[in-house]
């Protein structure tokens, strides 16, 4: 049905008239499926519908439509919970496992996985790490691989990903593609920035039922609170041992001759920020964790998080063989090599083995001299 315009009506006045003509055929829906009866305003409405039929696993609640009925019922929990969000007195999406609370479905269907994690872990065959999901775990094995396909054709480096390849061309070239949006630093790699953003306190929802360590990530928690003791990373300068490649780099930072963050007031300088803030605390005295029971300051929130339990009396770590309670857990920890006999910190130099990290440091200097 085309328009008719009055004559003599302006522009503006036939823009109106043509807005109310369409409002009017809207109210009425001309385009039906003929399998079900749904009508649908528009035509490509109704094609999109159709496409429904095609699937053999049809939504009740929409137009969408699946080939596995297993697909399907995974869609109908999304309408569940946007049914249940719109219930909840703060319209947010709660886990059915821990009542915890989210305000995106994405942000509970990967908190979910942690939960997935405890009940059937998915493990690499050569490393024994766990991941929450098949995706995953089938990156994960790609670091394994005995052929390096991706090249650095400055240095000859050699890696599995091509993402890995174009991270490493960052130390040839320079660049920092990744900003803090919080104070503008640019970092090489997204990993570095994440590493970053612990200055500013973002949240980290992954916390270690031992200690209330925070992180990032489900596989960090895992890694954090695997037994202690084994450190195959080994410091070419002190001979100090390290659980990881990681921590063996950022270790290797104190030693470097020019480190990034100097105290303007004592000239001290520190190869990690937080360190270089820890001590900055120092000289002003400030101390913004405070506990509210007796007012006492302290520098780190891990620090007031102990100091606390002096309060409450709770020792949360028990010994199950003789009973004793700590109230930290590396006092647990040490307490409990008594009863095992084990020495796990042994002097590479002169296979000597120590109770305590503590004793193996001061023993090193019998060999490298350095205290």
């Amino acid at each position: 049905m085309q328009p008719f315009w009055v004559a003599g009506q302006t522009e503006e006045e036939q823009r109106e008239q043509e807005r109310r003509r369409r409002r009017e055929l809207y109210k009425e829906k001309r385009f039906f499926c003929e399998l079900c009866n749904k009508g649908f305003h528009q035509k490509h409405q109704l094609r999109k519908h159709v496409s429904c039929h095609l699937k053999p696993f049809p939504c009740t609640s929409c137009d969408k439509g699946f080939y596995k009925a297993k697909t399907l019922q995974k869609h109908q929990l999304s309408h569940q919970l946007r049914e249940a969000q719109q219930n909840d007195p703060d319209r947010l999406l709660r886990c059915d496992q821990c009542d915890r609370k989210f305000r995106l479905l994405r942000q509970l269907r990967v908190h979910q996985l942690s939960h997935r994690l405890e009940k059937a872990p998915l493990k690499c065959h050569s490393c024994d790490r766990t991941f929450t999901s098949s995706s995953a775990l089938r990156y994960h094995e790609v670091s394994h691989a005995q052929v390096k396909p991706f090249m650095c054709d400055v240095c000859g480096k050699s890696f599995t990903r091509k993402k890995s390849l174009r991270e490493h061309q960052t130390v040839h070239t320079g660049a920092r593609p990744y900003p803090c949006q919080t104070c503008g630093k640019s970092f090489s790699t997204a990993s570095n920035l994440r590493t970053h953003m612990l200055v500013h306190g973002v949240e980290k929802p992954f916390m270690c039922d031992l200690c209330g360590k925070t992180f990032f990530y489900n596989c960090q928690l895992q890694k954090h609170q695997q037994p202690t003791g084994v450190k195959p990373f080994i410091c070419k300068i002190c001979l100090k041992s390290f659980s990881s490649t990681t921590t063996l780099r950022t270790h290797e930072k104190s030693h470097a001759e020019n480190k990034e963050f100097t105290c303007d007031t004592c000239g001290k300088a520190f190869h990690v920020r937080h360190l270089y803030l820890y001590h900055m605390r120092q000289h002003s005295g400030d101390r913004p964790y405070v506990c509210s029971i007796c007012q006492k300051g302290f520098l780190l929130s891990s620090q007031l998080k102990q100091h606390q339990l002096l309060h409450t009396g709770v020792k949360p770590h028990r010994c199950e063989q003789c009973g004793k309670e700590f109230r930290t857990p590396q006092n647990y920890h040490r307490h409990l090599l008594v009863h095992t006999g084990e020495k796990p910190y042994q002097c590479l130099v002169c296979s000597r083995k120590f109770r305590q990290s503590n004793q193996l440091k001061s023993h090193m200097q019998i060999h490298t001299g350095v205290k």
